[in-house]
């Protein structure tokens, strides 16, 4: 009998280990200089009704608000940031999709979709090069997404502006 509890635990504790090396990869507002990255940004808020949900996220003060009135209903991003000479920009949308696999195929990311969890919201990453794009998308549930899109893909001093950005998406506190 205490054989059997041995191997039981013992197999208990392989598996518990063999799941934390699987366990997604963790980013945490704290575990940055937020101090440092309030003084050159700030936190922005978007809401949607259906589900109900508020999501806040910082944004560097050298992205201004853009316009997006223009652009046409169904694919207008809720929210969007871009510098003076729109080299870098920053586009929120909130999406409904008949599921989120459907979703990650139809965008061409499946390849390059990886999970992780923000500050306890499990987000999805992927880099879409044919449109010079980095994504983070959340699922608030079984059809309904909030993406962040960035633009360009890869450049140099972007990629921290970038993990900053997608490092402040939370619930308010």
């Amino acid at each position: 009998m205490k054989k059997l509890l041995a191997l039981i635990l013992a197999l208990g504790l392989l598996c518990s280990l063999a799941w934390a090396e699987d366990a997604p990869p963790e980013l945490n507002w704290s575990d940055l200089d937020t101090e440092k990255l309030l003084e050159s940004g700030e936190f922005q808020a978007i809401s949607i009704q259906d589900p109900e949900l508020t999501l806040n996220y910082w944004i560097p003060s050298n992205l201004a608000p853009a316009d997006v009135s223009a652009i046409a209903p169904e694919i207008r991003p809720i929210a969007a940031f871009a510098t003076e000479d729109s080299k870098y920009s920053v586009s929120v949308f909130a999406l409904r999709v008949n599921s989120l696999e459907e979703y990650i195929n139809a965008q061409g990311v499946a390849d390059t979709a990886n999970l992780m969890m923000v500050n306890g919201l499990q987000v999805i990453s992927a880099e879409k090069p044919d449109d010079d794009l980095d994504m983070a998308i959340v699922p608030v549930d079984s059809t309904t997404l909030i993406t962040f899109t960035f633009s360009p893909l890869n450049e140099d001093g972007w990629d921290e502006v970038k993990a900053s950005i997608v490092a402040s998406i939370q619930l308010p506190q």
